[in-house]
């Protein structure tokens, strides 16, 4: 999955499932781990003040509203910092 694609999906009203946001994370280089039965804990390692997300697989395995939210503000931290990191790269 592209991360214009992960975004789509995300605005989209298709269900987003967890193994959608598997790809969705990985798109913008997040990792996950295994933290308990059937929970997976989603992370950025260079930006992690950009979030953690667990997934709960025994809650339904669906995203809800505020659960798309959460997830897109990550998205979004992640692709701000990644801009200011090239910014400061450029002579």
């Amino acid at each position: 999955m592209t991360r214009p694609e992960a975004l789509a999906l995300l605005a989209s009203a298709d269900e987003v499932t967890y193994d959608d946001l598997a790809d969705v994370f990985e798109a913008f280089g997040f990792r996950s781990e295994f933290e308990a039965p059937n929970v997976y804990v989603y992370y950025h390692a260079q930006f992690i003040d950009c979030g953690v997300f667990r997934a709960k697989e025994y809650l339904g395995g669906v995203l809800s509203p505020g659960q798309r939210g959460l997830v897109r503000y990550m998205l979004d931290c992640v692709a701000l910092q990644e801009d200011r990191q090239q910014r400061r790269r450029r002579p």
